[in-house]
This record gives structure tokens, C-alpha cells and sequence, in this order.
């Protein structure tokens, strides 16, 4: 495969390099970057995740360019990101150098190994959308998808009792609901703290929210349970454990915490829906979870 670029308002094509390329930290010029919101139009619509952070990661694409399933064109090629597509950049990752819309104005004769993995899962090559630097603006990927240790698994709470539980042990509340359209209880914690079911249920959804209609792409990777009176949600974690269709436990392990999707830092995002949500209530159908548990 190749990277279809365009240099000096001429169309060519530029063919991957095997070897990798050091970093710089020289700046594009004249192309500041552009950092969005990007969720304006998601206060109509019944997203689990309604407002995104102002300092996000995010890309803005200068040509079109592969959507690979990691970080070199050897591997599988999902479709297209269009010139225009505003991208959300969870995490930075190293590999194949390849050239691009941006090799004008690289060092190493173009070649540059910055990839990125956006929110809808993918990889996308960093010289070919503008984030107004050289240098990688969000975490590397091997932190956000670093496993929890041995030693941060504790026992789930107590599971008695009618309500929802806590989804987290031993983590204070940081954000509650209803605070500037805010539709759930955001828990502030490291990367990688254990997230426990809230109540007996099915995986209704795991994975990247863009791929649910209800998560969204700014809830990163996600799982929507669905309970015998509701659903609940949990919001930019870093990985998961659990199945679609999978029956789960009060209590039990479901995922763990990260920053994946619009997240200003390492939290979990609760969230609770009737089964027949008002999706004109203010909150995109959201109730306050601090309500429902028990």
C-alpha cells in the first residue's frame, strides 16, 4: 500500500520505508493546530459522553489517508480518513516510517514513524494530519494499554442490597451530575483501577464507543450493561473484559480505568439510563446515578 500525498500542489505517490526515522522537534509551518470540542452536535443526539474536553488530542486530516489496524501499511487497511475529518487521538505509537503530506517540511528526507490510534480504534500517520507539531501530542500507547498490576485487583465491595453499587472501590467521587449538561458521576483515578458492574446484567456493548450508537466516539473504550430496570454505562476505559452478550455479576471485573476518547485525564464516567430513556430530559435521556444506589 501506499500514502497518497500531495507535494507542491502536485498529486504523487510515496512508497513506505522499513527503516524508522528520530523524532523532531522542528514545528510545520504556517499550519497552526486545531483543537476542537468536536461534540457540539451530540447534546441532540443520545450520547453517553456530551461534552469534550478543550485540550483533547486532536487532528485535523490534510489528505486523504489509510485507516490501518496499527501502525504500519503492512497491516490491514479499514477504510479512508477524508481531508477535513477531525480525528480524536487517544494514544501515540512508533512504527513504520512513511511519507506523507507533511515530508515537505521534515528532516530524513520526509520519513516520519508517528502514528496515531484514534478513538474509532484505528491508525492513522501522523504526516498526514495537522496537529501543529512534530512532536507527539498524546500519551503513548503502551501506557494506556498497560494492564492493571497484580497488586491493584482488590475484592469488590459488598454486593447486598437492592441498588446499583459503586463501580469503583476505594476511589473518591470527583464531577456528580448536572452541572453544565454533565450526564454522569466522573471518578478520578490512575490508569488501570479495576471498574466492577454495577448491578446483575448483560454486555449490551464493549469496545469503542464509536461504534455504538448510544456510547459515541467520546466515550473511547466502553461497556454498556443492560439491567432488568436500566443501563448503565463506563467511559474511557483502557481495555475490557467482558463480552457482548455476556451474562456479568454485581461486582463483577468488567474492565479498567484510562483516557480513552474525549477524557481530560485518567477517570471513569458512570452513567445510568432508564430502559425507556427521555432523551429531551436536558441530560440526552441520563438520570443521576447517585440516586439509584443502594
Amino acid at each position: 500500500m501506499f500514502l497518497t500525498v500531495f507535494s507542491h500542489l502536485q498529486g504523487v505517490h510515496v512508497f513506505d520505508r522499513s527503516s524508522t526515522s528520530t523524532a523532531t522537534t522542528a514545528r510545520r509551518p504556517h499550519l497552526l493546530r486545531s483543537v476542537t470540542a468536536g461534540l457540539a452536535a451530540a447534546l441532540a443526539i443520545p450520547a453517553l459522553v456530551l461534552a469534550a474536553p478543550a485540550n483533547a488530542a486532536t487532528g485535523t486530516v490534510k489528505v486523504k489517508t489509510q485507516k490501518m489496524t496499527d501502525s504500519t501499511l503492512k497491516s490491514t487497511q479499514k477504510g479512508w480518513y477524508n481531508v477535513g475529518d477531525k480525528l480524536t487521538l487517544v494514544c501515540s505509537k512508533r512504527g513504520q516510517s512513511v511519507q506523507g503530506y507533511f515530508s515537505p517540511y521534515l528532516p530524513n528526507g520526509g520519513w516520519n514513524n508517528l502514528w496515531y490510534r484514534t478513538s474509532d480504534g484505528h491508525y492513522v500517520a501522523d504526516v498526514d494530519i495537522e496537529t501543529g507539531t512534530n512532536n507527539a501530542v498524546a500519551p503513548d500507547c503502551a501506557q494506556v494499554d498497560k494492564p492493571a498490576p497484580a497488586n491493584n485487583n482488590p475484592a469488590p465491595a459488598p454486593t447486598t442490597g437492592a441498588g446499583l453499587r459503586v463501580p469503583l472501590d476505594n476511589v473518591a467521587q470527583g464531577r456528580g451530575f448536572g452541572g453544565s449538561g454533565h450526564n454522569g458521576i466522573d471518578y478520578p483515578t490512575r490508569v488501570g483501577t479495576p471498574v466492577y458492574a454495577a448491578a446483575d446484567g448483560t454486555v449490551d456493548f464493549e469496545g469503542y464507543g464509536v461504534n455504538n450508537s448510544w456510547m459515541r466516539e467520546a466515550a473511547g473504550i466502553c461497556v454498556l450493561l443492560k439491567h432488568p430496570d436500566n443501563y448503565t454505562g463506563y467511559a474511557h476505559l483502557s481495555r475490557t473484559v467482558v463480552d457482548k452478550g455476556q451474562s456479568v455479576k454485581k461486582g463483577q471485573l468488567i474492565g479498567y480505568t484510562g483516557s480513552t476518547g474525549n477524557s481530560t485525564g485518567p477517570h471513569l464516567h458512570f452513567e445510568v439510563l432508564p430502559l425507556k430513556p427521555d432523551f429531551k430530559n436536558g441530560y440526552a435521556g441520563r438520570v443521576d446515578p447517585a440516586k439509584h444506589f443502594g
